[in-house]
């Protein structure tokens, strides 16, 4: 007998403009949360750091990872994700600085 389990990815996106909204999911044990953030490339919206952080002890942090875009357009995501390792609730939070003209915001 084998047995067989599927986990999921459970993505949330996020620009300037909806960054500061709570999302709330639920995923089951195993279960992954990936948390997008797209941005443009024009002045005030390049991410110069990322961190990804948890409150509570179900989710734990599985990275932080950029992929840019190159064309004409530009922009590229910063993507965190967490994994649910253990029954529970918990608050899954990533912070981006950007620079806004030189300075970082």
């Amino acid at each position: 007998m084998s047995l067989e389990t599927t986990a999921a990815i459970m993505r949330v996106e996020k620009t300037r403009v909806t960054a500061n909204e709570v999302d709330k999911v639920s995923i089951r044990l195993g279960d992954a949360v990936e948390i997008d953030w797209k941005y443009a490339v024009v002045p005030g919206s390049l991410p110069v750091a990322a961190s990804a952080h948890c409150a509570g002890n179900s989710l734990q942090v599985g990275g932080i990872y950029h992929v840019k875009c190159p064309g004409t357009a530009g922009g590229g995501v910063l993507a965190a994700f967490f994994a649910a390792e253990q029954l529970g609730s918990s608050v899954a939070r990533f912070d981006i600085s950007v620079n806004s003209f030189g300075t970082s915001k």
